[in-house]
């Protein structure tokens, strides 16, 4: 059940996050920081762009931001920071599907490693706070084995 919570949570925000845009105007103007209660995009001079609810000049609401090496942030703002549910995809294949408060990874959620290792629990501060359960993939597993032959040396 508790890794249902937060698949279900992320559905609930998508359904949500569908109905509030359809409700929304779309922002007009060039300069973003008059941009209120509306859906826009804003491309930074970095690449990343941004495509979702604006209210006061500042990301509100749901949105998604694109990197140009493929990392992609779906979920809720609140003045212009992360907050709620959300799915991090980044460029290595790693992805987190969870809570978010104050733009780091706080509360409920899972990440999975590039390599398969998974950890489904708790995060305080944008880290792991052990109040959850790591599984490893085989490779770990072997390495895992091969330093304990090694007694921990050189691991």
């Amino acid at each position: 059940m508790k890794k249902l919570i937060p698949i279900l949570l992320i559905i609930s925000s998508s359904l949500f996050f569908t109905k509030e845009v359809l409700s929304l105007t779309n922002c007009s103007g060039a300069d973003s920081s008059f941009w209120n209660n509306c859906f826009g995009s804003l491309t930074f001079p970095d690449g990343r762009q941004y495509d979702g609810e604006f209210k006061d000049g500042l990301f509100d609401g749901n949105g998604v931001i694109t990197h140009l090496d493929g990392e992609k942030y779906v979920g809720e703002f609140k003045d212009d920071i992360a907050n709620g549910q959300e799915t991090n995809t980044f460029s290595d294949g790693q992805k987190y599907v969870g809570t978010f408060k104050d733009g780091k990874r706080n509360g409920q959620g899972t990440i999975t490693l590039p390599g398969g290792d998974k950890y489904v629990g708790e995060f305080e501060d944008d880290l792991p706070n052990d109040q959850g359960i790591w599984t490893f993939s085989e490779k770990t597993k072997q390495l895992a084995r091969e330093c304990m032959v090694k007694n921990y040396k050189d691991c």
